[in-house]
């Protein structure tokens, strides 16, 4: 094998493993810094709710009434909303309240779990002791993408805790803009891959070319 081949071998080998290393951790990098802007914005989300249930409470009863009004009209309502290639349709956020014993009295979601005793879940337990309560589940155990965040905010009356605010949604709503992210970076990559590799055959005839010289003038020699 020709000595220009092994060098161009040799940095193609070296460019293909480095550029996937690097594809792969943008994607990963990319992927967490959605989900922390995600994270982000429903910590504002449940706070304001929290606020907002706060003033509903009478005689240290919730009325709810406001809630299930509110968001019954919320996830019927149609959208129309184009985010860059995306276009959203429909709201996808859950809203569960529980009491300050972690018993639920309000879910927009699922009406079956009022009643249910939520203490035992992360992000109830957390809000509950006064400290920041955050968990993502799965609904579906082997399958990453059925993954939902649950955000809680303690509801306060009277600087006393009445209660827990937890705002929910679902991983997949993030999805699109992470595929569109993945296809780009996969683009740019190949790209930039593709522009050093040519770069590889310039150079491994830059080096080579002093070296076939030599060849030609000992076989001229000979």
């Amino acid at each position: 094998m020709r000595i220009s081949v092994k060098i161009f071998l040799g940095y193609l080998f070296i460019t293909v493993i480095g550029f996937l290393v690097l594809q792969d951790w943008i994607i990963s990098d990319v992927r967490k810094n959605y989900s922390e802007a995600l994270e982000e914005t429903m910590i504002d989300m449940s706070n304001v709710l929290a606020c907002m249930a706060s003033e509903q409470v009478v005689n240290n009863r919730l009325d709810t009434s406001a809630f299930e009004l509110a968001m019954k009209s919320v996830l019927e309502r149609k959208l129309s909303a184009r985010i860059y290639r995306y276009t959203k349709e429909r709201v996808e956020v859950r809203v569960y309240i529980t009491d300050a014993k972690g018993i639920v009295i309000y879910d927009s979601d699922e009406y079956s779990q009022v009643g249910t005793n939520f203490s035992q879940w992360r992000n109830i337990s957390y809000t509950l002791k006064g400290k920041y309560g955050a968990r993502a589940s799965r609904r579906v155990k082997d399958d990453p993408r059925s993954s939902v965040y649950h955000i809680s905010a303690p509801i306060m009356t009277d600087d006393k805790l009445f209660g827990v605010m937890t705002v929910a949604k679902p991983v997949t709503s993030m999805t699109h803009f992470v595929n569109y992210a993945r296809v780009k970076v996969i683009v740019q990559t190949a790209g930039a891959a593709l522009l050093v590799l040519i770069m590889n055959i310039i150079i491994s005839k830059w080096l080579t070319n002093p070296i076939k010289r030599l060849q030609s003038y000992v076989n001229g020699i000979r």
